[in-house]
């Protein structure tokens, strides 16, 4: 869980976190035993939704990179040595595709990124009502296969009490389809509740830590 979710203004649409369970993209042609041999032969596959708030406006992260974005300082941040220091942790890739519910990947989806830095921190300054956002943001369009890559830092947990663990907000669009708020948790902590979603696991590589996580409109 996080601080914000949009509602009607830009101050409100961030006055809470998503909690949605979010299920990861998955195609499987429907069961052949239950389908005519007409149906059988001419049945489209389906991707399962992935659950999440739907609807919502564009927060407005800035400008869009082609395929691949790096995370960094929002445009109302005052560019300092301090702001540069609170962007450094744990390297992070996170790569994936964005799908409709027929499995066919989605070119041109809008995907909208923001987290908390390595100290579990959003922006200057936290915990009042003038939060600037964010120490880590940025935007990605999927290529022409519906990929996206998006270089980050592993965001710290919220300062408690209650702790709440590091995650990072999506919000993914395309044309005709209905915007998707997202909020992606981590494996391997135990202090992920059983109801938050989606969680996927961390890889370990030479650079630091990687992880998959394909998306359904």
């Amino acid at each position: 869980m996080g601080p914000w979710r949009w509602r009607a203004t830009p101050a409100g649409r961030l006055a809470g976190l998503l909690s949605a369970g979010v299920v990861l993209a998955a195609c499987a042609q429907p069961t052949a035993q239950h389908l005519t041999p007409k149906a059988a032969a001419t049945a489209q596959p389906r991707c399962q939704a992935t659950p999440g708030h739907r609807g919502d406006n564009s927060p407005g992260m800035g400008p869009i990179a082609a395929g691949r974005v790096a995370l960094g300082p929002g445009m109302a941040l005052t560019p300092s040595p301090n702001l540069v220091a609170s962007t450094r942790g744990e390297p992070l890739e996170i790569s994936g595709v964005v799908y409709d519910q027929r499995c066919r990947p989605l070119a041109g989806s809008r995907i909208e990124l923001w987290q908390a830095n390595a100290n579990g921190t959003y922006g200057p300054p936290q915990g009042t009502g003038e939060i600037r956002c964010c120490y880590l943001q940025g935007a990605v369009e999927t290529d022409a296969g519906g990929r996206y890559v998006v270089d980050t830092i592993k965001p710290g947990s919220y300062m408690g009490p209650p702790t709440v663990p590091g995650h990072i907000h999506f919000w993914v669009s395309h044309p005709g389809e209905q915007s998707l708020s997202i909020e992606l948790n981590f494996g391997n902590n135990p202090s992920v509740p059983a109801d938050a979603g989606p969680v996927v696991p961390l890889r370990a590589s030479g650079s630091g830590l990687q992880a998959t996580f394909d998306i359904v409109l």
